[in-house]
C-alpha cells in the first residue's frame, strides 16, 4: 500500500489530481477516529468543532474551486476538508493558522513551478495544492 500511496503523490504532482478513491476512505477513517476520541475523552465539543471546521473550510474551498475556474480541483477541496476536520479537534486558531500557512506554501510552490518550468508560466500554470494543504496541517500539529 505504501507504493500505492507514493503513486498517488506522483499522480498529484504530475497531473494535479488527488484521487477520490484515496480521499474517501481516509474521510471514513478520520470520522471514526474523531468519534472514538470524542467518546473516550468525553469531549463532544471537540467533535462538533471538528465537524464544523470541516464544513466551513470545505465550503470555502469549494467556493474557491468554483470561482477559480479549474485552478482548484475537487480533490483539493476534499483534502482541505479532511485536514480542517482533524485540525478542528485542536481548535479554531489551529484551523485558521493552517489555512494561512497553506496559502503561503502555495505561493512558494507556484514560485518553484514558475522557475522550474518557465514554459508553463501564466494564469493556467499548474500548481499542485495538495502537498501544501498536507504540509501546513502537519506543521500545525507540531507547534
Amino acid at each position: 500500500h505504501i507504493l500505492e500511496l507514493r503513486g498517488h503523490a506522483v499522480v498529484d504532482a504530475q497531473r494535479n489530481l488527488l484521487p477520490a478513491r484515496l480521499v474517501y476512505p481516509l474521510a471514513v477513517i478520520e470520522a471514526a477516529v474523531l468519534v472514538v476520541a470524542s467518546i473516550t475523552t468525553h469531549d463532544a465539543a471537540a467533535l462538533s468543532r471538528a465537524g464544523l471546521a470541516a464544513l466551513l473550510v470545505g465550503t470555502g474551498w469549494f467556493l474557491l474551486a468554483f470561482a477559480a475556474g479549474g485552478g482548484v480541483g475537487l480533490g483539493d477541496v476534499r483534502v482541505a476538508t479532511l485536514t480542517a476536520g482533524l485540525l478542528g479537534w485542536l481548535g479554531w486558531t489551529t484551523v485558521m493558522r493552517a489555512q494561512l500557512v497553506t496559502v503561503l506554501l502555495i505561493v512558494v510552490t507556484a514560485a518553484v513551478v514558475a522557475v522550474a518550468r518557465p514554459d508553463l508560466r501564466g494564469r493556467k500554470m499548474p500548481v499542485p495544492l495538495g502537498p501544501s494543504l498536507v504540509l501546513a496541517s502537519l506543521r500545525m500539529c507540531w507547534i
